[in-house]
């Protein structure tokens, strides 16, 4: 059986997605990104601490 697809790597995926690395579209999301990974971390930090 033959796939229809060929495998592309993570950073050929981001680059069609959201721009080549260095692009402002690129940064804007790595800014996005770092900014909810942040904010998810935190909330994560006051549940546990609140639960004590």
């Amino acid at each position: 059986m033959k796939a229809d697809r060929k495998v592309a790597s993570v950073d050929e995926i981001m680059d069609v997605r959201f721009g080549k690395v260095g692009t402002p579209e690129r940064n804007l999301f790595r800014e996005e990104a770092m900014t909810f990974h942040l904010q998810c971390k935190n909330e994560h930090k006051q549940s546990t601490v609140s639960s004590m």
